[in-house]
């Protein structure tokens, strides 16, 4: 079963092979990395991140929308393993955006 990705949720706690659903606006001020093959399904949610994100091995599902909204200090890193990467999942201010566009580069399936 899904568990939910949650803003109070203690994000030490994530564990390894365990699907998240994001449903909630939420927010990442860490830099977090994630553990091994977690799945993200986002579903009305959003994650605003203001540190690194950094992937291990993990994957996404979500609509061609907008999903990362980000700052002038994000990163997002590691590994991710989706079909499909689209300039549209992450949010920034008009003059970061090709910036940040390429930082759709790491999820465009780089699993193993």
């Amino acid at each position: 079963m899904a568990k939910e990705f949650k803003n109070y949720l203690n994000l030490l706690s994530l564990t390894p092979d365990t699907t998240y659903v994001v449903s909630k606006d939420c927010t990442i001020s860490t830099n977090l990395v994630l553990p091994d093959r977690i799945s993200l399904i986002f579903k009305g949610g959003k994650i605003t991140v203001t540190g690194t994100l950094t992937g291990t091995r993990t994957s996404i599902v979500a609509p061609i929308s907008e999903i990362f909204i980000t700052s002038d200090v994000t990163s997002i890193d590691g590994t991710w393993d989706i079909d499909q990467a689209y300039p549209r999942f992450i949010s920034c201010p008009i003059r970061k955006l090709k910036p940040i566009v390429n930082k759709v580069t790491p999820l465009r399936g780089l699993a193993a």
